[in-house]
């Protein structure tokens, strides 16, 4: 997914990125994260990612920040 910076929006209504670029995910994103939180299981974000701001900013944005214990996102 490309994403020019800011973001805007909230859910559930779409985001859009500052080229009013519509910015989704997968329909089962939520509830396997919630699955698996619920399982116990201790979930990580690692990515090299030529905009990690961005990254940041959609998982917050997304509402997924306190499945992930760990976040390790760098630009690349």
């Amino acid at each position: 997914m490309k994403c020019s910076l800011p973001v805007s929006g909230y859910l559930p209504n779409p985001l859009e990125d500052s080229k009013g670029t519509k910015l989704k995910y997968c329909d089962q994103v939520p509830s396997i994260l919630k699955d698996l939180e619920e399982k116990g299981y201790v979930l990580a974000v690692v990515s090299k990612i030529s905009n990690a701001k961005a990254a940041r900013q959609l998982i917050d944005l997304f509402g997924w920040d306190h499945f992930f214990s760990f976040k390790e996102i760098y630009p690349g």
